[in-house]
């Protein structure tokens, strides 16, 4: 169920021109990923990011999406 909410986010989404035309299914990983990736590096203290540089890689994920 969840898996069809995300994927119909995306789907909307791009119908609306908010997002690039990226298969959906490709959209939730891909985010997740990053995102998950970035505050595990955060939490682990391998890597020490500010709260300025996780709005960085939001920014960076929202820029990879969103129709320009």
């Amino acid at each position: 169920m969840f898996k069809e909410k995300v994927i119909g986010f995306f789907e909307d989404g791009i119908a609306q021109g908010y997002f690039k035309n990226i298969d959906p299914r490709l959209l939730g990983p891909t985010i997740r990923g990053t995102l998950v990736a970035a505050a595990n590096f955060r939490l682990s203290e391998h890597m020490i990011y500010s709260d300025e540089d996780i709005t960085e890689v939001v920014q960076i994920v929202w820029d990879g999406i969103k129709r320009q």
